[in-house]
């Protein structure tokens, strides 16, 4: 991303900011003396994608936890994998019937904690601003055996990165609350290839590469079900 962009993203997310609390601070005016704290310190966090829910932060598991008067933090995790094989009979004019196999190999794991910082806890309409720290890694391999070849490719490698979040929460009950996310944040990848491919021959290739990207969250809504 240009140099030029990156300001713009800075300026716009701290402009999310600056007009949640404004919203917050006229919603307050609305709730009297009632507090709307939450009933406990701990919560599950779905988010909310065309009408269903599914886990905030990881598909496996999203924890939030409060710890002190406005700290709360935030744990995802995800565990992706798939295999898959299949073998295919190929058409031959011999009496010998040849077969192909076709087979794919892929594994992630993700973790993700986050630190959020609610400057008004005991409003109904509360914004809040935080920092996401994550990383993983993943592995994909592929392989086409054919009777007269075989190709074979695996890529792979570690990632992390970081994230500054703005968002803002509204109580529905004690035990419920929606909220909505917006976040700017900076990764690294580091990746490894190889390829193998056995033609009348053996050939061999791999290689790594890093790189860093700077990318937005998007805007993304979710529930918190407090027990």
């Amino acid at each position: 991303m240009s140099a030029m962009k990156r300001p713009l993203l800075m300026r716009a997310l701290l402009g999310s900011a600056a007009l949640l609390a404004l919203l917050a601070n006229a919603a307050h005016a609305t709730d009297g003396d009632r507090s709307w704290r939450p009933a406990t310190n701990r919560a599950l966090e779905f988010e909310i994608v065309r009408g269903r829910l599914e886990s905030f932060d990881g598909r496996a598991l999203s924890l939030r936890c409060q710890r002190g008067e406005h700290a709360v933090w935030r744990l995802g995790f995800e565990v992706n994998a798939n295999r898959s094989r299949s073998r295919l009979a190929l058409d031959d004019t011999s009496s010998t019937q040849e077969v192909a196999a076709v087979s794919r190999d892929d594994f992630q794991v993700t973790a993700q904690l986050t630190r959020l910082s609610f400057p008004w806890p005991e409003r109904r309409l509360r914004p809040w601003f935080g920092l996401a720290l994550g990383g993983g890694t993943d592995r994909h391999a592929y392989e086409d055996a054919q009777p007269t070849f075989t190709y074979r490719l695996v890529t792979g490698g570690p990632f992390v990165y970081g994230a500054a979040l703005a968002g803002l929460e509204y109580a529905i009950t004690p035990r419920f609350a929606v909220h909505a996310q917006y976040g700017q944040g900076v990764q690294y990848t580091g990746r490894r290839e190889e390829t193998v491919m056995t033609y009348a021959g053996r050939g061999t290739s791999d290689g790594s590469f890093d790189g860093w990207q700077l990318y937005s969250t998007g805007a993304r809504f979710g529930l918190a079900v407090f027990y």
